[in-house]
């Protein structure tokens, strides 16, 4: 099984832009464990998404980012996608 993470930090539409890869993964590895980091906007939508196995809401405060962070460190992705463009994300 292959875990993956995308970074979607930014709102509804663009994660519905990127919702043909997440479909294209989920095809070719359909025991692949998807896990999307989003935003306060398109949280709500990415979480009831039949394709993605996990949303995480990014936090706003430093001290919850460093912590955040820290938990994405000890999951051990195989692979980590950066679709948002964000500085943050990178």
């Amino acid at each position: 099984m292959k875990k993956i993470l995308i970074f979607r930090t930014d709102r509804v539409g663009d994660f519905i832009l990127c919702c043909i890869l997440i479909k294209s993964i989920k095809r070719n590895k359909p025991d692949s464990e998807i896990t999307v980091i989003c935003s306060e906007q398109n949280y709500e939508y990415v979480k009831n998404y039949s394709l993605v196995d996990k949303a995480k809401l990014y936090p706003k405060d430093f001290i919850k980012k460093i912590s955040f962070f820290h938990s994405m460190i000890k999951s051990d992705f195989d692979y980590i996608l950066s679709l948002d463009g964000k500085k943050r994300s990178i």
